[in-house]
């Protein structure tokens, strides 16, 4: 999922990590963990200061993705988000 402003994009893998690139560079920026399956959506908010992902796990975190730092999260184990 590109970022509002198009230059960082976040790709999610199977293992339920996220990264975080620049997309002018290539560099991995950041790699943020806490879902442990799939992450089905990944939303920017409109400044790109923050990154929402949402899991087959049943939990949405928010993350500050700069800092890699979890800043909130929502956890319902028996239901799954789909994008």
């Amino acid at each position: 999922q590109f970022a509002n402003g198009g230059h960082y994009f976040a790709a999610a893998s199977s293992s339920g990590v996220v990264s975080v690139f620049n997309f002018f560079t290539g560099e991995r920026l950041v790699d943020l963990r806490g879902h442990s399956s799939k992450v089905k959506c990944v939303y920017w908010t409109e400044d790109d200061s923050i990154l929402i992902t949402c899991g087959q796990d049943g939990a949405v975190y928010q993350w500050d993705w700069e800092d890699g730092k979890r800043l909130g999260e929502f956890v319902q184990k028996a239901h799954a988000y789909n994008s």
